[in-house]
């Protein structure tokens, strides 16, 4: 069984897309493959508790609770499809990365999967009810309800709900302590699934993909412009001084650009940073260390002539096996769907293997061992695939003496 959620941020997104149609990987891998789609924005997430009282209690984690019913309709229903309840990998990209990290933290989830795949997106520790409830009161106020009339906000009509959850910014998981009591992987990694098998993935350069600074071509930088481009974008750069920063990046890698050093800082210190922190956090303990393998995507895309190298969201038409219907991704010409191929081969039978085995291990890859605090064993999916031991270990290094702070702005 392989069950995948999808990105978006819990904001947005769908797994309507032919890009996650089962079929190819449901035939390559004996294997039943099952996509969800959830409440998402305000309809999943917005925290309405310590206003609305009892009737809102699990308002800001609906979103992952749809998740949790599609698990337990599995379970109880997904052998009459072929498939196997006491086999259930839970899979999924970007934020959905994020919602099967929280589901490892879910009391409601416990028991309905078996392994997890978080690709790009590991979600460290949900939002504070404080802050949540901020948000929620922003949204109220354009609105124009008070906490006393809050009821009103369910037969509004979902295009007033739409337009005033902007006011209440990025939405996602809240520790509310009910469905989600503590992170996924802060303090610790969540006690509950200490004995699931988990792969953390990230792409070399996620934020290729990800965001940009108005007015500015992040792609057309010259050395004086990457500075200022950085301190534009705060939630990537915080407490780092950019100067400082960018400097280090020069000296280690002589060859980037100025556009190369702006994505690479941006994608190590927050997206790749915190997979580091997951993945550090459940090799602190003896049980889940054992368990725990992680991959780099490090395929540059010929794509658009190569200029998002190997971005967000590259790990995918690999791992549904579906390179063939995604030219857009990988390239287009005969070499470059060969290349592709062999990239889907490693990748999606790494897949399969954990799906059947716990265990990614198999033919197509070399031995990949699990993931501790001495040696920092990597996969490195890329047209040689390879182990690497800490990769991007002096950019580690030199991150870690900002402290790490889940839900920092």
């Amino acid at each position: 069984m392989m069950v995948y959620f999808h990105g978006g941020g819990y904001t947005y997104g769908t797994v309507n897309s032919t890009l996650y149609e089962g079929t190819q990987l449901a035939r390559r891998g004996d294997v039943v493959v099952v996509t969800v789609n959830g409440r998402l924005n305000a309809f999943g997430f917005l925290y309405l508790a310590e206003l609305g009282g009892a009737a809102f209690e699990d308002s800001g984690m609906a979103g992952q609770l749809d998740l949790v019913l599609a698990l337990k309709w599995i379970r109880d229903n997904i052998v009459e499809f072929g498939g196997d309840p006491s086999k259930v990998l839970i899979f999924g990209q970007s934020g959905g990365g994020g919602k099967c990290s929280t589901l490892m933290a879910m009391p409601p989830a416990k028991g309905l999967f078996h392994q997890v795949v978080c690709m790009s997106g590991q979600l460290i520790a949900g939002i504070p009810k404080e802050r949540a409830t901020e948000r929620a009161r922003a949204v109220l106020k354009e609105l124009k309800l008070e906490p006393e009339n809050i009821d009103a906000i369910k037969t509004m009509p979902v295009e007033q709900i739409k337009m005033a959850a902007r006011a209440g910014g990025n939405y996602g998981p809240v520790e509310d302590g009910r469905s989600l009591p503590t992170g996924p992987f802060w303090p610790e990694a969540a006690a509950q699934s200490l004995n699931v098998p988990l792969i953390l993935g990230n792409t070399h350069d996620e934020t290729r993909f990800l965001g940009g600074v108005p007015g500015v071509d992040l792609f057309a930088l010259d050395w004086s412009g990457v500075v200022p481009a950085l301190n534009a974008n705060p939630a990537f750069v915080r407490d780092f001084n950019a100067e400082e920063i960018v400097a280090k990046y020069r000296s280690w890698h002589p060859k980037y650009s100025p556009t190369d050093v702006y994505f690479q800082i941006t994608t190590d210190t927050r997206v790749w940073r915190a997979e580091q922190v997951a993945a550090e956090k459940r090799a602190e303990n003896p049980e889940s260390q054992k368990k725990t393998w992680v991959y780099q995507m490090d395929w540059i895309s010929p794509a658009a002539g190569g200029r998002y190298k190997a971005p967000h969201t590259m790990d995918l038409p690999f791992a549904f096996n579906t390179v063939a219907i995604a030219p857009g991704m990988v390239g287009d010409t005969p070499e470059d769907q060969k290349r592709a191929k062999a990239m889907e081969d490693a990748v999606c039978e790494s897949y399969i293997a954990f799906a059947h085995n716990g265990d990614p291990n198999n033919k197509h890859v070399p031995k990949w061992p699990t993931f501790d605090l001495k040696t920092r064993a990597t996969m490195i999916f890329d047209d040689k695939v390879r182990i690497e031991n800490d990769p991007r270990g002096e950019e580690r290094r030199y991150i870690e003496q900002v402290p790490y702070v889940p839900n920092a702005t």
